[in-house]
């Protein structure tokens, strides 16, 4: 590797597919690599993906990012053709059958401002205990379930039966 050469890995992917090496020396470069790969691998048009850096670094790993990409990729109208010509003489003809686009992805409660950090993180947990409480709801019985086994659904449930005074 260069001295100016990082190396990264992708640490998580949304068609299930993680690990390889990419080494470059800006992080957009190593993703392109990353993504044409994931997008070969998992037959698949897209994919969001997350690029770590795997540099040895003097400060250790807490000194390495991720990088957050999304690619996708488009079938050519026309095939890019390209021939090479091997030292032994051979020719070899590599069609290009795809265009790939790639675009970083940025953590927005990370981009934003702390105001609006502050707000966003109020609102997940207003979010999160609305779903708590939904959930709560679910699993509380009903007067359905408190019904006797021997009472047809269609009735609703009779009342106790009155005690009756003893003559």
């Amino acid at each position: 590797m260069k001295e100016k050469e990082r190396s990264f890995t992708v640490v998580a992917s949304s068609v299930g597919i993680t690990g390889g090496r990419y080494i470059a020396e800006e992080p957009l470069v190593a993703g392109r690599h990353a993504g044409r790969q994931l997008l070969r691998q998992a037959n698949a048009n897209s994919a969001h993906f997350k690029l770590g850096e795997t540099t040895r670094s003097p400060g250790g790993a807490e000194n390495n990012k991720v990088f957050r990409y999304h690619v996708v990729r488009k079938l050519k109208s026309k095939a890019d053709t390209k021939t090479f010509v091997n030292p032994d003489g051979t020719k070899v003809v590599f069609k290009a059958l795809y265009d790939y686009t790639i675009s970083s992805e940025s953590d927005d409660s990370a981009a934003a401002p702390p105001a609006t950090r502050k707000a966003a993180s109020a609102k997940a947990a207003a979010s999160a205990k609305a779903a708590s409480a939904k959930a709560a709801s679910a699993r509380a019985p009903s007067a359905r379930s408190q019904r006797p086994a021997s009472a047809p659904a269609s009735e609703p449930p009779s009342p106790p039966a009155a005690a009756t005074p003893a003559a």
